[in-house]
């Protein structure tokens, strides 16, 4: 382009956006037959979508690290683990790295911004694909 005079005409390369890792731990926590969801409200990715009780994490936590986060910012003390997988999701800009744990719990515990919907209704919400998938598998035979 600088030989023939014509640097004007072709495109600048831009440099490309990096890509952000995220760590998103979902819980889907259920009480007998009913699920504790969440609508995403904030200006994130999947706005207005639904998810499972969730904790962000800088990093890759372990299991246990991860069922101390959730008693903390639950309040939820006594449960059982159901399941517990990892996945992960590419987004244009982002690369998330799902850890999904399913927890059994004896009694409803009200958790701020949260509220506990019927599993037969679940299925009728709107999740993110990876959530979706988790929820179908989860509780499609219940």
């Amino acid at each position: 382009a600088y030989l023939t005079g014509k640097q004007q005409l072709l495109p600048v390369k831009e440099k490309k956006a990096t890509l952000k890792k995220r760590w998103l731990n979902y819980f889907f926590v259920q009480c007998g037959s009913d699920v504790l969801i969440q609508q995403r409200l904030g200006k994130d990715i999947w706005q207005g979508l639904h998810q499972a009780f969730l904790i962000e994490t800088e990093k890759s936590f372990s299991t246990q690290a991860l069922q101390q986060l959730f008693v903390q910012q639950s309040g939820i003390k006594n449960y059982t683990i159901l399941a517990d997988w990892k996945k992960k999701q590419a987004l244009s800009h982002q690369s998330i790295c799902f850890h999904l744990l399913h927890v059994r719990v004896t009694r409803k515990k009200n958790v701020e911004g949260y509220q506990w919907i019927p599993v037969t209704k679940v299925g009728q919400l709107a999740f993110p694909r990876t959530l979706q998938e988790a929820v179908q598998r989860l509780f499609s035979a219940e």
